[in-house]
């Protein structure tokens, strides 16, 4: 189809950038830029190859499971570059977990304001937040301090996760089970099939099952 076509002339143009010829010659050199031997040689025009270096930018990515981990590596791919076309698919409800609570320590924090300040505020917003440890024994406390521990429930950790990363563009797609995961020599691509009857092209497949 055309997106293979696309893919194709897309890598076959990247082999003639890859070649190393000066960047810039005299018109009518036969060391031509290689964008514009590229184009001369193949009849394209300034819109299609601008087109096909989008293809070589722009990603598409599947991701497979929407807890936190799927979540968030969405949110920083999709910072990365706005372009990239991401879908997560995760099988369960938006409000569905397992397990009670999340805590992260204060360097984890520290990561989350350094790679998304958003949803880090989003965080500190609703976590409860302590620095000491009590230990019991024997009708004895015994008082470990200095630690550094946020904690919040896990089904608001989801929520906040899943509207920033719709917030970016991201498709999340609930009560949606992965069927199948093929890859396609001749494209290149994978093609990922659901219990919905959905059919995804993509160039990449990222598992986030929580195992």
């Amino acid at each position: 189809g055309r997106a293979a076509d696309d893919v194709g002339d897309a890598r076959d143009l990247v082999d003639d950038l890859d070649e190393g010829l000066p960047p810039h010659v005299e018109a009518g050199d036969d060391r031509l830029d290689p964008l514009d031997r590229a184009e001369a040689e193949r009849g394209f025009d300034a819109a299609l190859l601008a087109h096909l270096l989008e293809i070589l930018v722009r990603q598409e990515l599947a991701v497979i499971g929407g807890g936190p981990g799927g979540l968030y590596f969405s949110i920083l791919t999709k910072k990365a570059d706005p372009r990239h076309s991401i879908t997560v698919f995760e099988r369960n409800r938006p409000d569905d977990t397992f397990g009670f609570g999340v805590v992260f320590s204060d360097e984890t924090l520290g990561k989350f304001q350094e790679r998304d300040p958003e949803s880090y505020r989003s965080i500190t917003e609703e976590f409860a937040y302590w620095g000491a440890i009590d230990v019991k024994v024997r009708g004895e406390t015994i008082r470990s301090d200095g630690h550094g521990f946020c904690g919040l429930e896990r089904k608001t950790l989801l929520g906040l996760l899943q509207n920033r990363a719709r917030e970016l563009g991201v498709e999340v797609l609930f009560q949606t089970e992965v069927a199948d995961v093929v890859w396609n020599d001749d494209t290149h691509r994978w093609t990922v099939t659901t219990n919905r009857g959905d059919r995804l092209v993509t160039r990449f497949v990222a598992i986030a099952g929580g195992v």
